[in-house]
């Protein structure tokens, strides 16, 4: 029975919600009113005792009158219902507690900002009448509800009811002291029940962080005057939320140190102005008197530059006290250059800005003139001494003295002596010269005869010299001294290279006594043996002599060996004569070996003798060597070759010549062959073994021909070399084709951003090899790869023509274009996108800015046709055609000459302004007063504009015009003006008094500034600023340049929006009011702002980017 009661308790409350939240569906909120408990059961309602149930009813039975009324009793009677709150704390109602600010309240939504997602949610209002909780008993309004800390009470996303939690109070009493590089800043604790779990300082409007305690120590900006202010954090929930901003502490010292500075920059810029040659001494008085001033306030590279100028001014004063000391003398002068060059050191290492070496170079100039003067005479005066001690001293035992004399002070006795002397000098200095030359030649190590002949001609040309001077100065002796001492080392050194030569040949003929070359020795020592016994020492003169007898005696044996007919007689006799000259051999000391030519004398003699024994020998030999040239055919000639080689030894000594001949030919023929076949069977084979055995196959080819008809070896040879020259074009082909992938996989390889020219010149150089022996896919893509270059060597060849131009530059992007067309033809291995995406965009640069320059002169070209049209009978043509191309000229005119076009726009005008009053009809006072107002304020613009833009006849014409006929005007007029100026006064003396002086709330003043600048009212936005900073902004709307150093001076939190205003406020005046240009202005301003320039500068990235949006809503 319980469980059931529940049940239907539940049930009924289910109902009774679906009808509240119908409520809430079915009514439209307009204006919200906030209603407690206590204010409810507070108020009189006729319906406020009246039973739900019956509310209902009357609900939907009353009039639109009372439905309202009925709908906003019914919803407060279920909010603050006893048992509704009963049930809601026993769980059986579910609210969604939302934590938050409210942000906004509009028509049936309600906003809510959410702190710790730092989103907004959006709830269904439904009703006008909010059931509040309220227990600080705030005043709540829907104007201020969004300074609170609220909850909001939500079924299905729509409103229950709203909780004031608390108020988060800002910091106030805020503080600032000063300890070294740092800043102290401290605040109040908020005077709220509820306590901050922390605070958020923020400096020149960013977060330096979160801190616990009531202060904190921060870095202080260098050169800027810091703003700090305070937001207290407080736990929402599950959140956090913070408070509004604290007042702004400005950092006052700062401030006052920034002003200084300025002062001193500019003191610091009239001294670097007046350092000229007419004003240099002002600025030296200047720096002087300032100087402790400008060491205090100037930043380090101003005070670094301001001590250099002090002391280089002290050390021109030093210099000038010094050469104006009297008497003068060469040493006062030189202590004050010294002085002088110390301050020109000094003004090189000042910068550029500071040009102070005219000073020095003047003061060194004038010092160097007054030393030089007094030098002269002492120079002239030594070098004559010098040249009479030079004259004195050539005689043969101090000549060398005279000479390094005249080396010495060759330069400063021509630059001192006189005519006569200097020449004597300067002849005297060619003789040296001279006998100097020969000296290294004659010196020089090893000695030889060229050298000595050279060393000759030299002595020989000094000794011409020496007879060409004049009477007293006799040095001939010096050269006939050098001759002959030379022609004596000519004559030594002759003689030794005769015994050289001598010795040399000995040498060559002991040195050729070996079996090879001893017939050498022999004709040597023939042809030389007079040459030698003249210039041989003793010993190798005997040597000589016994060598000769021992050569005879061997001649006259080898003269009877060859005696035809051989007889034992005739080789008996040559035997006894070579045993002659053995006996003479053991008399020829050992290192003269002759031994091994007589024995094979003696050992040729004797087998001589037996020659007759072995004729029987012969005959064997010959029926073998038959044997082997009948084996020689196509089956049998392997067994051949071994016969040959069986029997070589014997067939060689007893065979007659002619098959001698013909053996020892077979044999080096099968040798030939033999050779060929190692290298032929080498494994693995190569080229180089293949060549190798085909040379020896042709080599024995070669051979085969120097054999007989009858000894056919043809077929054998043949058949190799066949077979070695087919091996040998199987195995080139297959190298070719290996190198042909080498080099494909090289300029493959070599295809990235630093080799790529290489891969290029590569494929280049081997396009027909590749083509030959590539398979034919890396040959296709070796095609590719060749047109796909062309492509951009075409495009280089006009990129880099000279002069550039556009058409050149627009052909080569073409080409390079094509290139990256054929580049995606090529497989994905051989990537050359790069080369064509670097050339493309390289050409698309140039181009841009081939096409810039064009514009920018073509702009120039325009500036300088309005400027000569300028003139009385042209000027209409000039203004029309500034009016036609203003944008263009705005857009590609730079420095100078677009202030002067924007200069010369608002002069035009203020005249066609002026123009329009005066060509009003009916004439009247007030409109030609009006133009000549116009015409007032064009001669002012006019005055800013540069002397080589005169366009004053064109204002005084106007206003001479303008004058005169409102002097006409102005007469008829004057009766009238008397009596209306009378009750002007009559007027003015009713007048109610005039209010008092506005004082300046300056909180609610940069509040109302900051919100008419969010909604983009700038015009009042800048009268709010102008009521708290009425001096700086005066000031800066004074100074044409807003420098850096006067916007200082403003506060960084609202630095930006006044730099902005100020400008958009010139521009619309200078503009009057046209929108176009004010825009074109803007876009301009945009830029400086975007890229931080001039006093961008100085203002947060995060406010340049504010600035940054406003103009792009105000471009729109």
């Amino acid at each position: 029975m319980k469980n059931q009661t529940g049940n239907f308790a539940k049930i009924s409350l289910i109902i009774l919600l679906g009808m509240f939240l119908t409520c809430l569906h079915s009514t439209s909120a307009f204006a919200v009113d906030f209603i407690t408990k206590k204010e409810f059961e507070a108020q009189k309602s006729p319906y406020q005792d009246y039973p739900l149930k019956i509310l209902f009813k009357k609900l939907a039975e009353s009039d639109a009158s009372e439905k309202k009324m009925i709908r906003n009793t019914i919803i407060l009677k279920q909010v603050f219902d006893r048992n509704i709150q009963e049930k809601i704390k026993a769980g059986l109602i579910n609210y969604q507690e939302t934590f938050g600010t409210i942000s906004n309240i509009s028509n049936d939504n309600l906003e809510l900002w959410l702190p710790k997602t730092d989103s907004s949610i959006s709830f269904y209002l439904g009703i006008d009448r909010i059931p509040l909780v309220n227990d600080h008993n705030y005043e709540i309004l829907e104007s201020n509800i969004n300074k609170y800390a609220a909850v909001i009470y939500s079924l299905d996303n729509r409103v229950y009811q709203i909780k004031i939690s608390f108020l988060p109070t800002a910091p106030d009493g805020l503080y600032m002291q000063r300890e070294n590089d740092k800043n102290i800043v401290g605040w109040k604790r908020p005077a709220t029940a509820r306590e901050p779990v922390g605070y958020k300082l923020f400096i020149n409007e960013e977060l330096f962080g979160q801190v616990k305690e009531t202060h904190a120590k921060v870095l202080r900006t260098s050169g800027q005057v810091d703003e700090y202010y305070v937001k207290a954090v407080y736990k929402h929930g599950d959140s956090l939320i913070e408070s509004d901003a604290s007042d702004i502490q400005t950092d006052e010292i700062t401030a006052k140190e920034i002003q200084q500075e300025i002062l001193a920059w500019e003191t610091y810029d009239r001294i670097v102005a007046a350092l000229n040659p007419s004003e240099w001494q002002t600025a030296e008085k200047l720096l002087y008197d300032n100087q402790p001033f400008l060491s205090e306030n100037l930043d380090q590279e101003r005070q670094q530059n301001t001590a250099l100028l002090v002391a280089f001014f002290k050390d021109i004063d030093a210099g000038d006290q010094l050469i104006q000391a009297t008497p003068i003398s060469i040493k006062s002068s030189e202590s004050a250059l010294s002085s002088y060059q110390s301050a020109a050191q000094k003004a090189k290492s000042l910068p550029t800005g500071l040009d102070v070496e005219f000073i020095p170079r003047l003061k060194i100039n004038a010092g160097k003139e007054q030393i030089a003067r007094l030098q002269t005479e002492q120079k002239q005066l030594a070098a004559g001494q010098t040249y009479g001690l030079i004259v004195a001293a050539l005689n043969p035992s101090e000549w060398q003295t005279a000479e390094k004399l005249l080396y010495d002070n060759q330069q400063f006795l021509s630059e001192n002596l006189d005519q006569e002397r200097r020449q004597k000098t300067a002849l005297l200095a060619a003789f040296f010269k001279d006998i100097d030359a020969g000296d290294r030649l004659g010196q020089a190590a090893p000695a030889s005869i060229k050298s000595i002949e050279s060393a000759l001609m030299f002595y020989q040309s000094a000794e011409k010299k020496a007879k060409s001077l004049p009477t007293g100065l006799d040095v001939e002796f010096i050269p006939r001294l050098k001759i002959d001492a030379g022609k004596e080392q000519i004559a030594r050194l002759q003689t030794e290279q005769k015994q050289l030569a001598a010795g040399q040949t000995y040498d060559r003929i002991v040195a050729a006594l070996n079996p090879s070359e001893w017939q050498t020795a022999e004709k040597l020592l023939y042809d030389n043996q007079p040459f030698l016994s003249e210039n041989l020492d003793q010993e190798r003169q005997q040597n000589t002599a016994l060598l000769v007898a021992f050569f005879k005696d061997i001649d006259a044996g080898d003269r009877l060996i060859q005696v035809t007919p051989v007889s034992i007689k005739s080789s008996e006799s040559a035997l006894s004569s070579y045993q002659s000259a053995a006996t003479k051999a053991q008399a020829l000391p050992t290192a003269i070996d002759v031994e091994f030519i007589h024995r094979l004398k003696i050992d040729e003699s004797q087998k001589q003798i037996a020659r007759l024994q072995t004729e029987q020998k012969q005959r064997a030999a010959d029926q073998t060597y038959d044997r082997i040239v009948a084996a020689l055919n196509p089956s049998d000639w392997q067994t051949a070759e071994k016969l040959l080689y069986g029997n070589q030894q014997f067939l060689s000594q007893h065979l007659d010549e002619e098959r001698k001949q013909n053996t020892a030919g077979l044999i080096d023929y099968f040798r030939e062959i033999d050779e060929g076949d190692r290298f032929s069977t080498t494994t693995p084979a190569s080229i180089n073994n293949i060549e190798s055995a085909l040379m020896f196959y042709q080599r024995a080819a070669t051979k085969a021909q120097a054999l007989p008809t009858a000894i056919d070896v043809e077929f054998i040879h043949r058949l190799k070399i066949d077979e070695s020259q087919k091996q040998i074009a199987r195995l080139q082909t297959e190298q070719k084709q290996r190198a042909a992938d080498q080099t494909y996989d090289r300029i493959v390889a070599a295809l990235n951003p630093s080799d790529w020219q290489t891969a290029e010149k590569l494929l280049y150089g081997n396009q027909q090899f590749l083509s030959q022996h590539l398979d034919e896919e890396r040959k296709q893509n070796t095609a590719g790869l060749i047109d796909y270059f062309r492509e951009i060597d075409e495009g280089d060849r006009f990129s880099t023509t000279t002069p550039a131009s556009i058409n050149n530059i627009e052909s080569a992007l073409m080409f390079y274009q094509r290139a990256a067309t054929k580049a995606q033809a090529l497989p994905t291995a051989i990537d050359v996108e790069f080369i064509h995406r670097l050339k493309i965009n390289g050409s698309q640069e140039h181009l841009a800015r081939l096409q810039t320059q064009q514009k920018e002169l073509a702009a120039g070209q325009t500036y300088d046709r309005i400027i000569t049209d300028l003139n009385p009978s042209q000027w209409q043509t000039a203004e029309k055609l500034l009016y036609d191309n203003q944008q263009f000229l705005s857009r590609h005119l730079a420095g100078e000459r677009i202030q002067n076009t924007l200069g010369l726009i608002a002069f035009f005008r203020e005249i066609d302004a002026g123009d329009r009053f005066s060509a009003t009809a009916p004439a009247s006072v007030q409109n030609l007063e009006s133009a000549l107002m116009f015409y007032q304020r064009a001669a002012t613009k006019a005055q800013a504009l540069p002397a080589a833009i005169d366009v004053e006849f064109i204002y005084r014409l106007k206003i001479d015009e303008s004058q005169k006929l409102l002097a006409k005007l102005q007469a008829p007029e004057q009766e009238f003006a008397a009596a209306r100026n009378a009750r002007t006064a009559a007027v003015v003396a009713t007048a109610k008094p005039a209010a008092p002086e506005e004082i300046v709330d300056r909180k609610t003043a940069l509040e109302g500034a900051m919100k008419n600048f969010k909604t983009r009212d700038y015009t009042s936005s800048l009268n709010h600023f102008e009521k708290v900073y009425s001096t700086q902004i005066a000031s800066l709307k004074r100074s044409e340049n807003k420098s850096i150093r006067g916007l200082l001076s403003l506060p960084v939190r609202h630095r930006a929006e006044v730099i902005f205003l100020l400008e958009l406020d010139r521009l619309k005046k200078e503009n009057e009011g046209n929108e176009d240009l004010v825009k074109e202005g803007l876009e301009i301003l945009y830029e400086s702002v975007d890229n931080g320039e001039g006093p961008w500068s100085i203002t947060p990235a995060s406010k340049r980017r504010k600035i940054k949006r406003h103009i792009e809503k105000y471009v729109e």
